[in-house]
């Protein structure tokens, strides 16, 4: 991994982790710059609530090799969590045979030259939004999917979709976790 080069092109990110440091957002409802899809409220997720996912989903690039692809240190749905934690499991009991995840999913790769990092928001739907991270690693445009979902008064991970999700290529979390 090239820890040097890491630091170099994550001061570029610096600007958005001060923003979500200090949970303000953009005038047009983003935390980098972009542009709002539309109104978050459309999702029944209030300005703030969503400004702590966008700083929830920012820490993972904060430092992208301290991030257990088995284990995010985000809050998750009872569904994903059991997925990861059979993958964990499994990975485990199989010592030496690589896990169904064995590369980075939050940076698309398996090192990491993160730059240029947005997180905006996009309502998926009632009690259902995306924080969606588009970024280049090592120069190529990469985007990742956090679907969260409301549960009683909290705000859980329900899924993550790597890549653009209309393009064919997208790989969904979930299914590949499935795939066990």
């Amino acid at each position: 991994m090239m820890r040097g080069r890491l630091v170099l092109a994550m001061l570029a990110a610096l600007p958005l982790a001060a923003a979500c440091a200090n949970g303000g957002e953009d005038a047009d409802g983003t935390m980098d710059g972009g542009e709002a899809s539309a109104p978050i409220e459309d999702a029944g997720i209030a300005p703030e609530e969503a400004a702590g996912l966008v700083r929830r989903v920012a820490a993972l690039y904060a430092d992208p090799f301290a991030v257990d692809p088995l284990d995010p240190p985000l809050p998750m749905t009872e569904e994903l969590a059991a997925l990861f934690a059979a993958e964990r499991q499994a990975a485990a009991a199989n010592e030496g045979l690589a896990p169904v995840l064995d590369y980075a999913w939050h940076v698309d790769g398996q090192d990491a030259e993160i730059s240029e990092l947005e997180i905006m928001h996009e309502p998926v739907a009632p009690g259902l939004v995306a924080m969606v991270a588009r970024f280049r690693n090592f120069g190529e445009p990469r985007a990742v999917r956090y679907v969260w979902a409301r549960r009683g008064e909290d705000w859980l991970l329900a899924d993550i979709v790597i890549g653009e999700s209309e393009d064919a290529m997208a790989v969904t979390l979930s299914e590949t976790l499935r795939t066990r």
